[in-house]
């Protein structure tokens, strides 16, 4: 389970946060990626 977004995170301003989605998503991925054992 990585970091889900929530509007609480929001800082109200929609370049910043897409671009933080942007890195919840990557890093989700990456956290996936590393369970699977995946890029050894």
């Amino acid at each position: 389970m990585g970091i889900q977004w929530r509007e609480s995170l929001s800082i109200g301003n929609d370049a910043i946060d897409n671009q933080h989605k942007e890195l919840l998503l990557r890093f989700n991925s990456l956290l996936e990626a590393c369970q699977a054992g995946k890029g050894i």
